[in-house]
């Protein structure tokens, strides 16, 4: 594998772990592509793959006794997959399923056990992850309940602009209804009304951010809260600050 420097890692917890547990982490790091669909984890199972993502979307998706989904989490290049390995768990409560294909850096279980069992620092680190991602889900429950359709899909959609680095998100109806829980006419609805204000343009299979500000302002307080959490305790700017303004004109 070529020589990568710590600088250019474009996973955010192996950018601002200590230089020498990267050192020590880096030999046993395989680069992974990985396509749109494939599955990182199965909910129940053990967890087999640890992989910390740098590019596309990941979703943790928990499923009810009868079979229904929604999406708990987001997950991207701000991540780890198979963090249960930290809290001395080996099974995973949900499917881990890339949304957007991505790739990531895989690691054995036993070389990321020895590694943050004697790199205190780095241990830490990714507990500071697990707490920001634990906040997350909570935030998607509070979202669930108390804010609407549009504004909760405003939220996912700012949340996936945070992940990735163009304007043009490839997301279907369908993906969307399914992580939202909602029917796919709700998501129609919503997302004809955020269009309604320029705030995005939805075509076939791809939503575009027109105007960040104003998806934030369709997203109110559902949105913030975890990405300052996640850079207070990172020390990694989550959110995109910078306006994204496309020309109406194409």
């Amino acid at each position: 594998m070529p020589k990568t420097r710590q600088p250019l890692m474009g996973n955010y917890l192996l950018r601002t772990m200590p230089a020498e547990s990267f050192a020590a982490l880096y030999p046993h790091l395989k680069f992974l592509h990985l396509p749109a669909n494939t599955v990182l984890a199965k909910a129940g199972q053990s967890v087999q793959c640890h992989v910390f993502l740098e590019g596309g979307l990941a979703s943790a998706v928990p499923r009810s006794g009868d079979n229904r989904i929604v999406e708990a989490a987001h997950l991207g290049r701000e991540a780890m997959i198979g963090h249960q390995a930290l809290l001395a768990v080996d099974t995973s409560p949900y499917e881990i399923c890339m949304q957007i294909g991505g790739s990531g850096w895989q690691i054995g279980g036993e070389a990321l056990r020895s590694c943050i069992g004697t790199h205190q620092a780095t241990m830490q680190l990714l507990l500071r992850f697990v707490h920001a991602l634990e906040l997350q889900i909570i935030h998607s429950v509070l979202a669930n309940a108390r804010y609407s359709v549009h504004q909760r899909l405003a939220r996912w959609l700012l949340m996936t602009h945070d992940r990735l680095d163009r304007n043009d998100l490839p997301l279907t109806h369908e993906l969307l209804a399914t992580m939202l829980g909602v029917r796919r006419a709700g998501i129609t609805d919503a997302l004809h009304s955020i269009e309604g204000v320029g705030a995005i343009r939805a075509t076939r299979g791809n939503v575009q951010v027109v105007s960040r500000p104003g998806l934030e302002a369709i997203a109110e307080g559902s949105y913030g809260v975890p990405e300052a959490e996640y850079e207070r305790l990172i020390g990694v700017p989550l959110r995109r600050t910078r306006t994204a303004q496309v020309s109406a004109a194409r």
